[in-house]
């Protein structure tokens, strides 16, 4: 032995890991963290969170025009980002965008999200109208439902509707 000493020096290096993040109750969009795609409601304001890893810190470098996308969170080596549907692009005609972050010390170290914004369409019920004397005949084949109506002013009804979004029920 000679006393001599050598040191070996091992750093790891890789690309930022997206991580499941818990969403806001009744918030509806989705992250698969191990396909790397979101799904997010045209609806204005509509938002979804997820938390990126990376040792060496993060930066984003590709973002859609209509998605703005900020961080809300930051410790050692993890970031919460909130991506948020810009109120002025709901009808956008674009169907899906991706956002991309990248190894702040190796930038072509990069891992991208792809983004596809779905409708939130709302399915109505007229199954059960209530009121006085309101009716309701389902569609079959061709020929469409109906719904007759008392024109009175004591007369409401109610029309139960399902959307993905939350929207639950509209009195009329």
């Amino acid at each position: 032995m000679t006393g001599a000493e050598t040191v070996l020096f091992v750093e790891a290096i890789a690309a930022p890991q997206a991580i499941s993040i818990q969403q806001e109750a009744g918030n509806r969009n989705t992250i698969d963290t191990d396909l790397l795609k979101a799904s997010m409601y045209r609806v204005n304001g509509s938002k979804l969170k997820i938390k990126m890893l990376c040792f060496d810190g993060i930066t984003m470098t590709e973002t859609p025009e209509w998605l703005d996308v900020k961080p809300v969170s930051t410790n050692a080596t993890e970031t919460v980002y909130l991506f948020t549907l810009k109120n002025d692009y709901r009808d956008t005609a674009e169907q899906e965008g991706t956002v991309s972050f990248c190894n702040s010390k190796h930038m072509k170290l990069k891992t991208t999200i792809t983004v596809k914004l779905s409708d939130a369409t709302i399915a109505p019920d007229f199954s059960a109208l209530g009121g006085t004397d309101n009716t309701y005949t389902p569609p079959s084949d061709d020929t469409p439902g109906k719904v007759n109506m008392t024109i009175c002013s004591k007369n409401n009804f109610t029309i139960k509707t399902l959307s993905r979004w939350g929207t639950d029920r509209c009195r009329l």
